[in-house]
């Protein structure tokens, strides 16, 4: 291998090194995993209560999460969703929720309000 064949901007620099450990530490050492994991509960929790038997199915990790509704497609969910003022987005038959790690739970309740008024809009 000769020079340039392989490289990269940021790879093995010594800041971009530092700035990578900073923020595992910061995901293992100050809890915030565990503080994702609980939220993505309560989301699915929330998402459960608020839609019941509209929902076929919610899966993925965290916050990181699919849901299956039984109805509106994904791409409709997501078009009433803008209009009222919620942004989610779709995975072939999934609406797929990402929120931000620092959400709170207010945040994540008004979200599931808006996207209940979205859904239904649809019906």
């Amino acid at each position: 291998m000769g020079a340039s064949d392989h490289g990269s901007t940021f790879g093995g620099n010594t800041v971009s090194c530092a700035g990578a450990l900073a923020v595992l530490e910061r995901l293992f050492d100050d809890g915030v995993l565990k503080e994702v994991s609980s939220k993505g509960e309560y989301i699915r929790t929330k998402l459960t209560e608020t839609f019941g038997e509209k929902i076929k199915e919610i899966r993925g990790l965290g916050m990181m999460l699919g849901i299956d509704f039984d109805g509106p497609t994904s791409k409709e969910i997501a078009v009433a969703g803008i209009a009222n003022g919620v942004a989610v987005l779709t995975a072939k038959a999934a609406v797929r929720l990402l929120p931000p790690l620092t959400i709170t739970t207010a945040e994540i309740d008004e979200g599931i309000a808006r996207l209940k008024k979205a859904v239904d809009s649809l019906n």
